[in-house]
């Protein structure tokens, strides 16, 4: 339940904002994409379950990739999705899960 609650907050403050909620979710899409690899979506899909366990079926998963390769994040060609110069410099830009952790603390 207090997963659903958090969900749902997450969700009505996007909303509130103007953004939509799948855009939460293409950071860690693109982030278990290796640079200079073409890869499917069931390859992210299941790196998704692995390193975030974020179980994302994968009609979803299509919007969510769309919307990196729309803003340019990726590219797509022969069913397969790769990492841009913009995806690669875009994960190089995120905080590392250590450093998040020691903001919280």
């Amino acid at each position: 339940m207090q997963n659903l609650i958090f969900t749902y907050a997450l969700i009505k403050s996007l909303s509130d904002e103007g953004d939509d909620y799948i855009d939460a979710f293409w950071p860690f899409a693109i982030t278990v994409i290796p640079n200079g690899t073409p890869v499917t979506v069931n390859f992210v899909q299941k790196q998704l379950a692995e390193k975030y366990n974020l179980e994302i079926p994968q009609h979803v998963l299509l919007s969510i990739l769309n919307r990196a390769k729309l803003i340019g994040n990726l590219s797509y060609s022969n069913r397969r999705y790769q990492l841009t110069e913009k995806g690669n410099s875009t994960i190089q830009n995120f905080e590392t899960e250590s450093e998040v952790n020691r903001k919280i603390n």
